[in-house]
């Protein structure tokens, strides 16, 4: 997961809430994405996703800048976002741009949320069959995670609600 310098002074890390995304975890969005796909991935935390995602053979967009400050609209949005945000973020990405196509790696938990009605159009989940040990503390996270889509069904191949890996 990813600092949320939009509240936290630039390079304050958040305690428990500013993991890197493994690499398992990426190859299983990334094996529905063609590699000629511009990429953003709009949180920062130290940076390291950049280079793990460009050996993958993507074109990443990834700037230690504040996620509300600028907007790289015609890329497909996929990230790790700080999940005690994830519904200030939701709004920012979905409430006026509806059609946006994006990837978060968010708790499943998630699912339960009341705000999530509001952006359940073209929603897909894809749900991998193992929890994901995140870097920092080399241990499954405390909850699944699950890759919450809106506006793929194209790269998915399908248009199912919840697609299992």
């Amino acid at each position: 997961m990813t600092t949320f310098k939009g509240s936290y002074p630039l390079g304050k890390i958040v305690p428990k809430d500013d993991y890197n995304t493994p690499l398992c975890a990426w190859k299983d969005m990334l094996q529905f994405i063609n590699k000629r796909e511009k990429l953003w991935l709009p949180f920062y935390n130290d940076g390291s996703c950049k280079e793990l995602v460009k050996n993958l053979g993507y074109n990443i967009i990834h700037f230690n800048k504040d996620f509300y400050t600028y907007d790289i609209s015609d890329a497909l949005i996929i990230d790790n976002p700080p999940y005690n945000k994830k519904e200030k973020i939701l709004e920012k990405l979905l409430k006026d741009t509806p059609n946006r196509r994006i990837s978060l790696l968010l708790p499943i938990g998630t699912l339960e949320r009341k705000y999530l009605r509001k952006y359940n159009t073209n929603l897909q989940v894809v749900i991998p069959n193992k929890y994901y040990s995140f870097i920092e503390s080399g241990k499954p996270a405390p909850f699944m995670t699950c890759w919450f889509c809106w506006n793929l069904q194209k790269e998915l191949g399908t248009t199912e609600k919840l697609i299992w890996i």
